[in-house]
């Protein structure tokens, strides 16, 4: 009788713990945390990766070939518009308009000299036709023969092909003296190259040449960038594209300051995707510039 009690008791033992298991498992209510529920916006933030770029950016280039003669600037320095920056060796350039303007005032005396035959020519053709109106008259008095007709009528002709020929030369020498100018004004204006200038008012980013380097016409001497607007170009997934838009506040976040956002904006948005990446380029301006 005492062994069925006992099988009894552990029977009952063993039930009773497999049903506190089974309601340990699946019948116990779960914990619950409260939470006040608020209104207010969900603020969604696009994460992507890029580098401060100035919007206006420019290489600084020669427009004519030559050496290098000095750099008046370097990296990390600030200009201004028109500032002198570099020149080339300008001593052949300068021969060339000291010759140009030699011509010049050669076209000139020249022209002069054409003016004074002129001049010259239209006195003896106005002493001609003076002298032919005399010997008609004498020939309508019976004083004058046909001889002396023909011969004042020559003469009169002569003149008149010298005057001509005198006005067709004042032409020719004003032309070659607006040749000798034109060449002048192109010998200075590439004079006037061997000086080069910065385009407008930002900071030079990178020096790429030396005194005494040959340079030709679009080869960079300086890298110059303007600082009115600054933004970064940051790679962004595709996926974020639909979210996007101009003018969307921005936070940009710098290696250097990692706890320091400035702030900024949506300036444009890239429509082509990174093949490889999948990822989109979207500019932001920065709107407070790093002291």
């Amino acid at each position: 009788m005492t062994r069925w009690l006992r099988l009894i008791l552990f029977g009952a033992i063993l039930v009773a713990g497999i049903g506190y298991l089974l309601y340990a498992r699946w019948f116990r209510p779960i914990p619950v945390s409260g939470f006040e529920v608020n209104d207010g916006t969900l603020v969604v933030e696009i994460m992507g990766t890029g580098t401060v770029e100035a919007r206006t950016s420019t290489v600084v280039s020669a427009k004519i070939h030559g050496r290098l003669l000095e750099l008046d600037a370097d990296q990390g320095d600030h200009v201004d518009s028109g500032q002198i920056v570099a020149r080339l060796d300008d001593s052949d350039l300068a021969r060339q308009v000291e010759i140009a303007q030699a011509n010049v005032e050669a076209a000139e005396a020249g022209l002069d000299r054409l003016r004074a035959d002129r001049t010259r020519a239209e006195a003896v053709l106005r002493r001609a036709r003076r002298e032919d109106e005399r010997i008609r008259a004498a020939f309508d008095q019976g004083a004058a023969t046909d001889t002396e007709i023909d011969k004042s009528a020559e003469q009169v002709a002569v003149a008149q092909a010298d005057s001509a020929r005198a006005e067709a030369a004042i032409a020719e020498g004003q032309k070659l003296l607006i040749a000798a100018r034109q060449t002048l004004g192109y010998q200075q204006a590439r004079l006037d190259d061997t000086v080069i200038r910065a385009p407008f008012h930002g900071l030079i980013v990178r020096r790429d040449r030396d005194p005494g380097d040959i340079v030709v016409p679009g080869s960079s001497i300086y890298r110059l960038i303007a600082l009115e607007e600054i933004w970064v170009s940051a790679w962004v997934d595709e996926t974020a594209m639909a979210s996007l838009a101009p003018d969307q506040p921005a936070r940009v976040v710098l290696r250097s300051e990692p706890d320091h956002p400035y702030p900024g904006h949506v300036v444009r948005l890239g429509r082509e995707t990174d093949p490889e990446t999948r990822e989109f380029i979207v500019d932001v301006a920065i709107e407070r510039l790093p002291k």
